[in-house]
């Protein structure tokens, strides 16, 4: 059984980063991660949406390209599938809280103020700097800044969001 989980983990290390596989540059990749957010920027969310597709099937474990896919389906108005992507950035990245912040918006657009309340909670409790010494991009001044703002947010819309139903 050993054996079979060390070969169960490669395979999965390789077909999780099929970039390296295909010798896809790095910068090559970020080129057109760039070009994705430039044609969501300007309103062209379905091309955004192909290429952050496509980004994501070569590189697995991106946390960008998953949050942005998610943005992407959420600005179609695919709630179900944007929960996907977020869920799957969250998994990625757990001491980020802009997938759960965007999380609880699409719930509120599905109805489902339960799972609302309980992204915009995890919002309020994350501790981005837990995970500063693993992601460089999550070091930053302004990053830090961008979650705290989105904690406030958060804060706020937990206090106008109607009182919990029981299930």
């Amino acid at each position: 059984m050993g054996q079979e989980a060390t070969v169960l983990a490669e395979l999965l290390a390789k077909i999780s980063n099929v970039h390296t596989q295909a010798e896809i540059e790095p910068e090559h990749m970020q080129m057109l991660y760039v070009y994705a957010c430039q044609c969501a920027d300007r309103g062209d969310v379905k091309t955004a949406d192909e290429l952050l597709y496509v980004l994501l099937l070569l590189d697995a474990f991106n946390f960008d390209y998953a949050l942005s896919l998610g943005l992407c389906r959420q600005k179609q108005g695919l709630h179900q599938e944007a929960l996907f992507y977020f869920s799957r950035a969250s998994a990625i990245r757990r001491t980020d809280p802009r997938p759960l912040y965007h999380a609880a918006s699409s719930y509120q657009k599905l109805g489902d103020v339960n799972s609302a309340r309980r992204a915009l909670t995890g919002v309020v409790q994350c501790d981005p700097e837990a995970d500063a010494e693993v992601n460089k991009s999550t070091t930053s001044e302004s990053y830090q800044i961008q979650c705290q703002a989105l904690q406030k947010k958060a804060q706020h819309l937990l206090e106008q969001l109607p009182p919990a139903v029981a299930q």
